[in-house]
């Protein structure tokens, strides 16, 4: 079934337009906002060895936790945690501005959708099954949405 999963992400990553860095950062948001141990632990890995630094990985963390992304980038993640923690409370409003502010296509929506979905999926096998990932961030604070 996870094979199914993980093809599903590759899939969404390799057809969608976001940049890959963006991507693994919605991974990242999502799975924060999920608070799933195992997936956060997982993506600020895979962050962190494109970063080069952990340090990089803890500053989006807490950037993402204290709301104070920006530009782009801190459009997308809000709106990403927007679907993760209350879908009922999108509105046309939310796509019309990263639409009219960002020039969000239908596939981008489409894409940010479909990972918040893949991901908030793949939290709670992880959660439920109570995985544990060991790695350079699992025994670091996690920082929680």
């Amino acid at each position: 079934m996870m094979r199914h999963v993980l093809q599903a992400l590759r899939a969404n990553r390799e057809d969608g337009t976001l940049s890959e860095e963006l991507v693994k950062k919605l991974y990242l948001a999502v799975s924060m906002a999920n608070d799933c141990g195992y997936c956060t632990g997982v993506y600020c890995t895979l962050l962190g060895e494109d970063a080069g630094s952990e340090a990089v990985v803890r500053e989006f963390q807490r950037l993402v936790v204290d709301g104070e992304l920006d530009g782009f980038e801190g459009d997308v993640v809000e709106f990403a945690i927007k679907i993760t923690n209350s879908p009922h409370d999108v509105t046309d409003e939310d796509f019309e501005y990263l639409r009219e502010t960002h020039g969000v296509s239908d596939r981008e929506f489409v894409q940010i959708v479909y990972i918040v979905n893949l991901i908030s999926g793949y939290n709670r096998v992880t959660t439920v099954f109570d995985c544990e990932y060991e790695d350079v961030y699992h025994d670091g604070p996690w920082m929680r949405i």
